[in-house]
């Protein structure tokens, strides 16, 4: 959905974020995914991330800045970035998450990210000390939905989902940590090519 927002247009995001109660559930639905992409992304400032998302041997940059409406709801520009343009070491100094994400629907989008640690590089803030960690979302595309939640009960109806919509430790700009140097000049070498 496109909103007038300063003159631009913007989207408006609509989101809801859930973790499983049983911890065997997001391993036995991934499993099922349609698709999945690798996502490393960085947090600079206040609402503002630069992505990178792997998916089918393509890579795609990406420039996000969000506003908060109210719990569920944000203005979203989006923009694509060529990787000549970014300015790897002031994006190396700054936290990142890294995460593969399972698609199971594309409209509404409904995913499954796995919070990644490759070789145990980043200084995550995790919500769950020592535990992989599951987001599951459900975003509107396209579609209409009244009531994300009641969508999500009704689409995981044998699965128990606690709300963590708005939850501040669950945003992955809080769980974000900052990389080991030595992990950052491996994976500029490997994006350069």
């Amino acid at each position: 959905m496109l909103k007038e927002k300063d003159g631009d247009k913007m989207k408006i995001e609509k989101e809801r974020k859930y973790i499983f109660a049983d911890p065997t559930d997001p391993l036995n639905l991934i499993v099922k995914a349609k698709t999945r992409s690798l996502i490393f992304q960085w947090y600079l400032n206040e609402g503002e991330r630069i992505r990178l998302e792997i998916s089918s041997g393509k890579f795609l940059w990406t420039r996000n800045l969000k506003t908060e409406i109210d719990v569920q709801s944000r203005y979203e520009e989006e923009v694509s970035l060529n990787p000549p343009d970014i300015d790897f070491n002031r994006l190396f100094t700054h936290p990142m998450v890294v995460k593969n994400r399972y698609f199971l629907e594309y409209d509404p989008e409904i995913i499954i990210d796995e919070i990644l640690n490759p070789a145990g590089m980043i200084k995550y803030n995790m919500p769950q000390t020592g535990e992989k960690l599951f987001l599951t979302e459900i975003e509107e595309k396209d579609t209409f939905v009244k009531d994300l939640s009641e969508f999500m009960n009704r689409f995981f109806a044998n699965r128990t989902l606690i709300d963590v919509t708005g939850l501040k430790k669950y945003k992955n700009s809080e769980i974000a940590g900052l990389c080991m140097e030595h992990f950052l000049k491996l994976f500029y070498e490997v994006i350069r090519g």
